[in-house]
């Protein structure tokens, strides 16, 4: 064989295995798509019922703004490639240097639906999601969890992803992540405050009880005459317990000395919220505002909002009851349903939000009874209601009331088991 003869085949096996590898690469990118893309409708019929469960309808769908704003677990990366149009393909959402663009792709007509995701978009965002969340996509139960990883950051903050089972990070303050995003413990100043008093008990978020034992130690000139004031406050701000911290030691020096507090307060059992505020005051014998500084922790009250029926049972002046009710049970419903397929009491935590406020602590939360059973007694105002379901079934739902002055209010919740 001449050297000729060998460098054509050589090109010849070069060319063909380069061709190989592209349509490997063609193939592989292509099933990527495939794999998920004939759970894109269902995906998508999910999306549409999450997004729209608040009341927004958008009349010709949802572009990626509006994705973004209906689930807080979407990044703008999630939308690279991602096709959008009216009934054909009129342009491409593309992520380039950190920044989400959208391209037109079609000429004339121009429809106000030029920038809603079409259902092969709907295809490439699930893949983009199951890529960056490393959640394979096989069934639709597959589909379901990736929802909820990607709604369980709309409300419930550190403590609903504690509360749906992810992990809490070794740190402090501790966080949560979701896999979509992470979550921090509010832990109220401590952080900023901490060269300048520090507190030994009782630590952020820990549950106390009446009488309060309060210790620590202050930089010297956050006393005056050995001393300075520690108020005691409920969910509303209101003071339940006042006191004076009183310094262990020498006072008058710019070092750490230690202080001990001992605070009083009575239980109400009726109060739909033990979330407490302890306030460690810096004396301002001066009384001028600029030398104001204090300490501000979260504490759990004990004896608040805790009766025989648990946290928040109503009162006789105003609040909420219902049940909290899991479905379907049966494979196929009929309408009226089986015998033995009516949806069944769930037992289960139920929490209970200012209208706006899902991301803070809870008012309050109480566990259900054996009949699904819960109550909660709250003033007058607007609030959310929540269920606490599992990971990844059953998803629970979360709920919108007013309650009205003088009236207890009769709402229930809903827990899907995910058969069909």
């Amino acid at each position: 064989m001449n050297s000729k003869t060998f460098l054509a085949i050589l090109a010849t096996v070069i060319v063909t295995a380069a061709g190989f590898l592209a349509l490997y690469s063609y193939t592989t990118e292509k099933q990527g798509v495939s794999s998920v893309s004939e759970f894109a409708t269902y995906f998508a019929d999910r999306a549409y019922e999450e997004a729209t469960a608040g009341g927004l309808i958008p009349i010709e769908g949802f572009d990626a703004n509006l994705l973004m704003g209906a689930f807080p677990g979407l990044t703008e990366a999630d939308f690279d490639e991602v096709e959008t149009g009216a009934s054909s393909k009129e342009g491409v959402y593309m992520y380039k240097n950190d920044t989400l663009v959208w391209q037109r792709t079609a000429g004339q007509p121009i429809s106000s639906a030029e920038k809603t995701v079409t259902k092969v978009g709907y295809a490439t965002l699930l893949r983009n999601l199951s890529v960056r969340l490393s959640q394979p996509i096989n069934e639709q139960s597959d589909v379901d969890l990736l929802i909820q990883k990607l709604t369980d950051s709309r409300a419930n903050g550190f403590e609903g992803c504690v509360g749906a089972g992810f992990a809490v990070m070794e740190s402090y303050p501790r966080q949560c992540s979701d896999g979509t995003q992470t979550f921090t413990e509010f832990i109220g100043n401590e952080l900023e405050k901490t060269d300048l008093i520090r507190l030994d008990t009782p630590r952020p978020n820990q549950e106390v009880e009446s009488p309060l034992a309060v210790s620590g130690e202050a930089r010297g000139y956050w006393f005056f005459e050995a001393s300075f004031p520690v108020v005691l406050t409920d969910w509303d701000g209101r003071i339940i317990a006042q006191g004076i911290a009183t310094a262990e030691g020498e006072w008058m020096t710019e070092d750490f000395v230690p202080f001990t507090a001992i605070l009083t307060y009575a239980s109400e059992l009726d109060s739909y919220s033990n979330n407490g505020t302890l306030i460690l005051k810096k004396d301002n014998p001066s009384g001028l505002p600029e030398k104001d500084d204090a300490l501000e922790i979260p504490v759990l009250l004990g004896g608040f909002g805790k009766s025989e029926g648990g946290a928040g049972t109503f009162s006789s002046l105003s609040g909420v009851r219902g049940r909290v009710l899991l479905g379907p049970v049966c494979p196929v419903m009929k309408n009226p349903p089986e015998a033995g397929c009516d949806d069944r009491p769930l037992e289960t935590s139920v929490r209970v939000f200012v209208t706006g406020s899902m991301g803070k602590p809870p008012l309050a939360t109480t566990m259900t009874d054996g009949e699904g059973n819960f109550s909660f007694s709250l003033p007058p105002g607007s609030y959310t209601l929540q269920a606490t379901g599992g990971q990844p079934l059953p998803r629970c739902e979360a709920k919108d009331i007013t309650v009205l002055p003088g009236t207890m209010s009769e709402e229930n919740l809903s827990c899907d088991t995910g058969i069909r």
